[in-house]
């Protein structure tokens, strides 16, 4: 806890005080709650990226669903209807309604079916990768991730021509350390990393991009802090 609550106080706050440009936490909470819920009621978003990245459970986390234990894969395309969207700055909750959205399956053969129709009509591309697989499985990983990323930029010109593009490194749980110090260090390099190769690979479409971001589905405190600033940021890029 203490680990993630440094990660917080570090990270997340001087980037929602940047966002709002308020200081103490109950005014930055109050900002956002304007800007944050009104955004999102409107927005139709869509959740991509390789199997077994936590496309599925992520989507349930937004909605507040349970995530299954057993893990099934997604084929095809599927609308999900319009649903509640609820985050936790500061112990205090936001309550929205998101548009209906988007769910499609992560493998290549996924990818050339179904992705472009799926995500003609978004607003805001998530795409999600396995922080733990940059560690146990890296070369088959960013291949995968500049092949996904050099699609998009063939295809961008059919999307929204202002579409958003968030980058999560979903995971971040299981690749920092007992040393808290360190921490900090490893989740930035990772980060880092994974920005320049999405700035590089995006070529003539990084304009698109907001970001590319830390989470955790499985950690409930760095769900609530992480998926705070990807939707704050988001909203504001």
């Amino acid at each position: 806890m203490k680990k993630a609550i440094a990660l917080v106080d570090n990270i997340l706050k001087p980037a929602l005080q940047w966002v709002t440009g308020e200081d103490d936490w109950l005014n930055i909470f109050l900002s956002l709650y304007k800007k944050v819920g009104k955004y999102w009621e409107s927005k139709t978003l869509i959740i991509i990226g390789p199997t077994a990245s936590g496309k599925d459970s992520f989507l349930d986390k937004l909605r507040k669903k349970e995530i299954k234990q057993d893990y099934s894969q997604t084929r095809g395309s599927e609308e999900v209807e319009k649903y509640k969207l609820e985050w936790t700055i500061d112990g205090k909750t936001i309550t929205t309604n998101a548009a209906p959205s988007i769910n499609v399956g992560g493998e290549i053969d996924q990818r050339e079916r179904f992705w472009k129709e799926a995500c003609k009509p978004c607003d805001v591309i998530f795409y999600l990768i396995d922080a733990e697989k940059l560690k146990t499985d890296r070369d088959a990983l960013l291949s995968r991730l500049r092949g996904d990323l050099k699609w998009l930029v063939v295809n961008a010109s059919t999307f929204k021509k202002d579409f958003k593009l968030s980058l999560i490194v979903n995971k971040i749980d299981l690749v920092v350390q007992e040393d808290e110090d360190q921490n900090e260090n490893i989740i930035a390099e990772l980060i880092n990393e994974v920005k320049e190769i999405a700035e590089k690979t995006l070529s003539v479409r990084k304009n698109h991009l907001v970001g590319v971001f830390p989470l955790s589905i499985t950690n409930e405190y760095m769900f609530e802090t992480y998926s705070a600033k990807i939707l704050t940021e988001t909203m504001e890029a």
